[in-house]
């Protein structure tokens, strides 16, 4: 199974740290993920939340940019672009 947002292997995923001020995502990483979510710790007072999701809730995330305050809805484009390189890298494994 493939536990992954813009992934390389099942211990892998994209780490999206939300800014507490606008609520965007505003920096996305490619991480091996070697320990569970819960045992990271982020610092409170510039990081909202980490959340893990798939390519797929990436883009239904994505897709409902306007609504569900994920994303700021003008980056549309860039994120789509991140999507699919991260899909082109994937490709070549």
């Amino acid at each position: 199974m493939n536990l992954l947002l813009l992934a390389i292997a099942p211990i892998c995923a994209i780490l999206l740290y939300i800014c507490v001020q606008d609520n965007e995502f505003h920096q996305v990483y490619i991480a091996e993920l070697t320990v569970p979510l819960n045992a990271l710790v982020k610092q409170e007072s510039e990081v909202e939340a980490l959340k893990l999701v798939t390519l797929k809730d990436f883009i239904d995330l994505l897709k409902d940019s306007k609504t569900n305050m994920h994303f700021v809805a003008s980056n549309y484009d860039y994120y789509l672009k991140v999507h699919e390189a991260i899909q082109n890298k994937l490709l070549k494994l």
